[in-house]
């Protein structure tokens, strides 16, 4: 992450707000009429990068530039989504640090899963995220048999309310020692807990990040990473997509190193029917200037 860089768990915690952007943005949503997309990839949004536009003309605007959702909302939120005819992509859930890797940790993360797993039933809404925790000296081996244990035992309820369970790949620079960080030990997880009502939130700016490497070529910067592979080898374990500029989080225009229309294709001809939110950290001041971009850029 870049030196200043809001983080998710910043704006989640201090709600910042950024009122000197909100005419403009106001006025792009009244100026466009609602846009009509190919609908191969269901896109939404993650909430906490626009935190300093209202949730209201967040979900408005969203609507009509052709999102389908918001993504990571509690519970609270849900009236107000609905309200704006767009779903929740991913309900919120946990801390990030304190996961499935540590027994200790499995009755209280399931404690809180189950009326999250419940309200998202009763919405009808598809996924609940929840992490792996922070590796703290433990090894990796371990630390996927001790999730797989304590997912075994909240499944079944997912099952049976048919929610989607998603363990976020994250990478462990920024979230530093956070374990679920390559793409085999989160597949091999999927394998372990055995249910399709378990999967990864793949979020492939944090993949890039400890999966790709940056290299020159002809005098220029680019990404060698095996993404497209990765997803099409194992869409049938991914749950819920990110994305995000790498480097850096911003933009996913070509200010940097992915080709996010190329991996849309990837997950559009996979026939994955789940949903990609943008997660990126807008440079632009015109936040959703830069989510409409987005928007237009996946719209494979």
């Amino acid at each position: 992450m870049e030196k200043g860089m809001l983080t998710r768990r910043q704006a989640l915690a201090t709600g910042a707000v950024a009122a000197t952007i909100l005419p403009r943005l106001g006025h792009a949503a009244e100026g466009e009429a609602p846009a009509k997309l190919k609908g191969r990839i269901h896109q939404s949004a993650s909430k906490w990068c626009y935190s300093g536009v209202p949730f209201d003309e967040l979900c408005a605007f969203g609507k009509k530039i052709g999102l389908e959702a918001i993504d990571l909302l509690g519970p609270g939120e849900f009236k107000t989504v609905k309200e704006h005819g767009l779903a929740c992509s991913m309900t919120s859930c946990n801390r990030i640090e304190k996961g499935f890797n540590r027994t200790e940790n499995h009755e209280e993360l399931i404690k809180n899963l189950r009326p999250a797993i419940e309200a998202t039933a009763a919405a009808g809404f598809p996924n609940v995220i929840c992490f792996s925790g922070n590796c703290q000296g433990m090894a990796k081996d371990e630390g996927l048999k001790n999730c797989a244990e304590g997912l075994k035992k909240i499944v079944g309820f997912a099952e049976e309310k048919k929610v989607i369970l998603c363990m976020e790949y994250l990478n462990s620079k920024g979230h530093k020692d956070y374990m679920c960080d390559d793409s085999k030990w989160a597949f091999d997880l999927v394998k372990a807990v055995g249910s399709p009502n378990f999967k990864i939130l793949y979020d492939i700016y944090h993949v890039a990040e400890m999966e790709a490497k940056i290299v020159e070529e002809g005098g220029k910067k680019v990404a060698k990473h095996t993404i497209g592979q990765l997803i099409k080898d194992n869409i049938e374990a991914i749950g819920h997509f990110h994305t995000g500029g790498f480097p850096g989080r911003h933009e996913i225009d070509d200010t940097q190193l992915l080709d996010h229309p190329a991996l849309m294709k990837v997950i559009a001809e996979s026939g994955y029917k789940g949903y990609v939110a943008h997660e990126f950290v807008p440079r632009n001041k015109n936040k959703l200037e830069s989510l409409a971009q987005a928007v237009k850029l996946c719209d494979v």
